[in-house]
């Protein structure tokens, strides 16, 4: 059993079932533990969905730096184009991910508001120095 093993299924049973629908015992059965096992890891439900949020932003900003690398040399219309089409490219690939991102951004939970906006200044001042 693995942190990292718990925070992938959390992050599919969070992408199904939003907040309120993943619960420790969910969790811990799709890894195959106890969900008293998770607690060894992670203080509560909270911090297994924060470190879940954690990862999808980090995922999404580097496919963002990927798609940004091939389009060092390209016009900024071009530019904006590669990074459309590409963050929709990667979006359908990763359909959990995204189902996932949707109910990040569209949570009702104050604390996860807090954190995405942060992240969302973050990215609007990435994009400004980059495009």
């Amino acid at each position: 059993m693995t942190r990292e093993k718990i925070l992938e299924e959390a992050l599919k049973i969070y992408a199904d079932h939003g907040y309120k629908g993943t619960t420790m015992k969910k969790v811990a059965d799709a890894v195959g533990i106890k969900a008293a096992s998770i607690y060894f890891f992670f203080q509560n439900k909270e911090e297994v969905l924060k470190a879940v949020f954690q990862i999808i932003l980090e995922r999404h900003h580097a496919e963002i730096e990927k798609i940004h690398a091939t389009s060092l040399e390209a016009t900024l219309i071009k530019s904006i184009q590669n990074l459309v089409v590409g963050l929709a490219r990667y979006h359908r690939k990763d359909m959990v991910g995204t189902k996932a991102y949707v109910q990040l951004i569209t949570s009702d939970m104050e604390s996860f508001k807090a954190d995405f906006s942060s992240y969302t200044g973050d990215f609007m001042e990435w994009l400004f120095e980059h495009y």
